[in-house]
């Protein structure tokens, strides 16, 4: 394809750091738009085909630009020496925005919330508009539709981004016409020094919106922040999304699960009024959805017994909602299975579910962190296999088994989709485990 650069692009030679989604994402968008083979560096230190991230190769390749994936920590002493050179720090987004023009962008952040919330958006926008894309965070990479869009010369009206904090460090050069940030509450904390260094990640969306940014009134940390911080509201639109504020929606008549789901709708609502969408075909969309796989997802009923299906639950609010939502359901037993790997959350937050009808069950290299900072009685099995298949004996006829684990899939397998569906994988199998 032709060289096509705009202008300020960055300078190559290009370096990614990197090699999962995103880092190919980037690759593939440095190629369509012209950049040789040779003008591109790839280092990932968990693949072997790689370069491992070092100054030495850094130096040699001429490097004047690294594109940085979001699980790679700004704070790695190999992107600090970087900086030390003077070489730019950007990424797969930032590449993005020098082609993006016409477009209309929502940003959405937060701690949990963010993909049903962002799935709501997109779901209320392709009902009226079907030229419209969802992806960032979750989902497909912006590259896909850039790449799309220099190759075919069709642009969309709307995009719809999901922001994870990873992305919104680096992230420059974005003009949202409105965002949303769902809620507050301790995450990655691996990776942040402190929880109010996370929080400050998020509120940079802030600073990238030129519109309304609506907020989420009952979230109990974000309203706590923001008063603390009364500087934030001063210089943005901010708006707090007030519950059962929009009286011509009917939350009676919505299929997602959770009353938690209410504050999510809620924040559509106020795009949809702002932003004058039609709202009987939006708000038809936001009754029929039900929800994303792999959160609060039913997988079936087998001899009487319930399995859901909450494996992107990496959060301790993402489990106390899953357990809020399932409560009034439950006729004799809800077995919940906790573990992972640890991001140094929270776990003694857990602690208020050590009540009757809960069963615990510990797995992964968290499994005993959480059981022992939650003090909540259980049984410990090494992988989610071996924590399944030496308990499903105790699981009765209308009890639900719900695989909400807290922690992330990656001490056991590649993300979160891949825990659920081998999770859901070996329900589909229980003929085999329950006799």
């Amino acid at each position: 394809m032709k060289k096509s650069f705009p202008q300020h692009f960055p300078q190559g030679p290009y370096g990614i750091i990197g090699y999962g989604k995103s880092g190919q994402s980037a690759y593939k968008l440095l190629e369509t738009i012209g950049v040789t083979q040779n003008l591109i560096t790839i280092f990932d230190d968990k693949n072997s085909k790689y370069l491992k991230p070092n100054l030495d190769d850094i130096i040699k390749n001429k490097i004047k630009t690294l594109v940085v994936s979001p699980g790679f920590s700004l704070s790695d002493p190999f992107i600090i020496e970087c900086k030390k050179l003077g070489i730019p720090i950007s990424s797969e987004l930032n590449l993005c925005s020098y082609f993006l023009d016409k477009e209309s962008l929502i940003g959405i952040t937060g701690s949990v919330g963010k993909s049903t919330t962002t799935s709501l958006c997109y779901e209320a926008i392709k009902a009226f508009n079907s030229k419209v894309f969802i992806g960032g965070n979750w989902g497909i990479p912006l590259s896909d539709y850039i790449i799309k869009k220099l190759t075919t010369k069709e642009t969309l009206d709307w995009i719809v981004l999901e922001l994870s904090s990873y992305q919104l460090e680096i992230l420059e050069n974005y003009k949202f016409q409105a965002s949303l940030l769902t809620s507050f509450m301790p995450n990655h904390l691996e990776r942040y020094s402190t929880l109010e260094d996370y929080y400050q990640t998020k509120t940079k969306l802030l600073k990238l919106t030129d519109g309304p940014c609506y907020l989420n009134q009952n979230s109990k940390d974000l309203v706590k922040y923001f008063n603390e911080h009364k500087s934030l509201a001063k210089n943005h639109s901010i708006v707090w999304s007030h519950p059962r504020q929009f009286t011509d929606f009917s939350f009676e008549d919505i299929s997602l699960v959770g009353s938690y789901n209410h504050d999510n709708l809620n924040l559509i609502l106020h795009l949809i009024h702002y932003f004058n969408w039609p709202t009987p075909l939006s708000y038809e969309a936001l009754k029929k959805f039900k929800g994303l796989p792999h959160r609060l997802e039913k997988v079936t009923t087998f001899k009487g017994i319930t399995f859901i299906n909450d494996s992107k639950a990496t959060t301790i609010g993402s489990v106390l909602e899953a357990v809020q939502a399932l409560h009034s359901q439950v006729k004799n037993k809800l077995h919940i299975y906790i573990g992972g790997r640890d991001k140094n959350l929270p776990w003694e937050d857990l602690s208020k579910l050590n009540q009757n009808p809960y069963i615990f069950h510990f797995f992964g290299e968290c499994g005993k962190i959480a059981q022992e900072k939650s003090k909540l009685q259980g049984d410990y099995q090494v992988t989610l296999k071996e924590s399944l298949e030496k308990t499903s004996h105790q699981f009765q006829e209308l009890d639900i088994v719900l695989l909400s684990p807290g922690g992330t899939s990656l001490d056991e397998f590649q993300n979160f989709e891949e825990r659920g569906i081998f999770f859901k994988n070996w329900v589909m199998s229980l003929d085999t485990h329950l006799t």
